[in-house]
């Protein structure tokens, strides 16, 4: 089923799988699993659907036939259902369509009956209408959402930050502000035309009170115990509340450049490495993001051979240039 949001009273996967379930039944057969992707459009590939797909690859060992109750329910393309009847074919398995009426039985002696053939005709014709019809709804539902944008209706889904969803009185769902969100959304806006970063923005909107979509993940995360803070929910609301003034106080400093400044010294940076003290030189590697690795031994720190042979080589090189 490609949707079951909105209509929690829709029972139209049940009805599929008693239709599967029923006909396996009459003939016999031991129901050895099922699959129900709901929510999965029969657009999605069948090898990429989540509780299909295995059947086609690493379970197809288990079962000598896959049964769903109509054909727009597996296909809604005609490359696909080709696909599928030559996987069928090449590892003699059955496709059978309930409520079509149309069954592939390529089990070992049975791949070359006529039955086969024409049944594969069927299911290519009934594949073809439900591609055909996909690309209607497709072109019905452009059509209604173009309409629907020059009105005030609602055409669904989900509804821009500061706006809720609400009946309209002429029918239909329409948008209207929403009373905690859309002061948000002009809190943000006056803290932009003021020159605030986003950073500083959010941080604002915390201390303010205004539940950010970042805390209330954070709490749906937690709630669903999809993590678990070893110290408890106390320790765990307290180390939140330390994190979010570290971003205060960090959001507060001077911002670096946002990218390279160029300063003009009158000097090269070799001038400046050799007439730079200890601490300067450290400053001048920060300059350039460099960073020295140093490693300890039992007599103390070293510099790597490599750096240390650079070292004696610049050394030389000076002592040379002074007796010359």
């Amino acid at each position: 089923m490609s949707d079951t949001h909105g209509d929690e009273g829709k029972v139209s996967h049940l009805v599929q799988a008693e239709s599967a379930t029923r006909h396996a039944l009459s003939k016999e057969w031991e129901v050895v699993g099922s699959f129900e992707d709901l929510d999965v459009s029969a657009e999605i590939t069948p090898w990429k659907q989540p509780d299909l797909g295995p059947w086609l690859t690493e379970r197809q060992g288990e079962r000598d036939a896959l049964v769903w109750a109509k054909v727009d329910r597996a296909f809604r393309s005609a490359k696909d259902c080709a696909d599928v009847a030559h996987w069928a074919e090449e590892n003699h398995k059955v496709l059978v369509f309930t409520d079509d009426g149309i069954t592939l039985d390529y089990r070992k002696g049975r791949e070359s009956s006529f039955g086969n053939e024409l049944a594969k005709v069927f299911l290519m014709l009934a594949s073809i209408f439900a591609e055909m019809e996909l690309k209607r709804i497709k072109a019905m539902v452009t059509a209604a959402h173009k309409h629907l944008r020059k009105t005030d209706r609602w055409a669904g889904g989900q509804p821009p930050y500061g706006y809720r969803i609400v009946d309209r009185p002429g029918g239909g769902r329409t948008l209207e502000p929403d009373p905690v969100t859309s002061e948000a959304v002009r809190y943000m806006g006056k803290l932009l035309l003021e020159g605030q970063s986003q950073w500083m923005i959010a941080t604002a909107l915390e201390a303010a009170g205004f539940d950010t979509q970042a805390m209330k993940d954070l709490r749906e995360e937690k709630r669903r115990n999809l993590f678990d803070y070893p110290g408890g929910d106390d320790e765990y609301s307290e180390a939140l509340e330390t994190l979010v003034d570290e971003r205060r106080r960090l959001a507060a400093l001077p911002q670096r450049p946002s990218a390279w400044v160029e300063v003009e010294t009158g000097q090269t940076f070799a001038d400046a490495w050799s007439r730079a003290d200890q601490e300067r030189r450290r400053q001048l590697l920060l300059g350039l993001k460099a960073r020295l690795y140093m490693t300890p031994t039992i007599e103390g720190w070293y510099l790597p051979a490599e750096l240390e042979a650079r070292v004696r080589q610049t050394k030389c090189a000076e002592s040379s240039a002074s007796g010359a």
